[in-house]
């Protein structure tokens, strides 16, 4: 759940570059990976789920986890390159 603000609409106004890790992504925008967006205030509150139900055929292919894989890296790497400048 993100509250609507200035932020949320800022990290949400460019195309995600990756399929699988969208929510990676949105999260290092909010939290100024991106710097079209300005940083979250430190608040951020994980809710873990209490239990979770199997969705027959929702489940990644290997192919799929190995590209979420790559995603993630590339966008440390991006956050790294982002950082040094």
């Amino acid at each position: 759940v993100f509250r609507a603000t200035s932020n949320l609409e800022a990290a949400l106004a460019q195309p995600f570059t990756t399929r699988w890790s969208f929510d990676v992504e949105l999260l290092g925008r909010l939290f100024a990976g991106d710097p079209a967006t300005i940083s979250l205030p430190g608040t951020v509150i994980e809710e873990p789920l209490l239990q979770w139900v199997d969705q027959p055929g929702s489940s990644m292919s290997p192919a799929a986890m190995v590209r979420s894989g790559v995603d993630v890296t590339a966008l440390a790497f991006q956050r790294l390159r982002h950082r040094r400048r």
